[in-house]
């Protein structure tokens, strides 16, 4: 009789430890699909965030940027800048504006290319003014590269440029031949 009971009582352990198993693996399951679903959110939020966050930085630089743009078009045309022309060389205001103008960019640009800014955003608002700009000034880009004797200058701007037409082109393949022109010829 009392080895019945054991073996009954072995019978109903060994059920409640199978139950429980069974529980805990489900349990386990379901923390694996919470966790997942909380992860998709965190990122789908930070994604936002990036997103916004990109749209105001640029918000806050953009008045200074279309500031020296226009200025800097008044002056040049829609050609290169380049560091042999009189204008440049003799007006220091100029030299001065143009190289304020890379830092603010290079700062974004170090943003964009780090990923804490979206490029894909920003190919949509400016990509292509900034990269039409980059396109004008990279003549002086090139010289100040050389005279300073630091070839790694605005390195992230010039990156950000080729990424944002890489983007643009994919966000817009009917535009590919002419909203990209003026950027992939030689002359604008």
């Amino acid at each position: 009789m009392l080895s019945t009971i054991v073996e009954v009582s072995t019978i109903v352990t060994n059920i409640f430890l199978s139950v429980g198993a069974v529980i805990t693996v489900f349990q386990l399951i379901q923390m694996k699909k919470s966790n997942i679903l909380q992860s998709k959110s965190l990122m789908a939020d930070h994604e936002r965030r990036k997103k916004q966050s990109t749209l105001e930085f640029y918000s806050d630089i953009y008045p200074y940027l279309s500031e020296f743009r226009t200025k800097i078009t008044d002056i040049f045309g829609n050609g290169y800048v380049t560091p042999d022309d009189v204008r440049y060389i003799q007006d220091k205001d100029i030299q001065q504006m143009i190289y304020e103008y890379l830092v603010i960019i290079e700062r974004f640009a170090v943003g964009v290319n780090s990923g804490i800014y979206d490029i894909n955003i920003f190919a949509k608002t400016s990509g292509k003014v900034v990269s039409d700009m980059y396109k004008k000034l990279s003549p002086i880009i090139e010289n100040m590269r050389i005279t300073q004797n630091y070839p790694e200058m605005f390195n992230d701007f010039e990156k950000m440029s080729k990424d944002v037409l890489e983007v643009r082109e994919k966000m817009y393949p009917k535009l590919s031949g002419e909203d990209l022109v003026s950027i992939k010829n030689i002359t604008f």
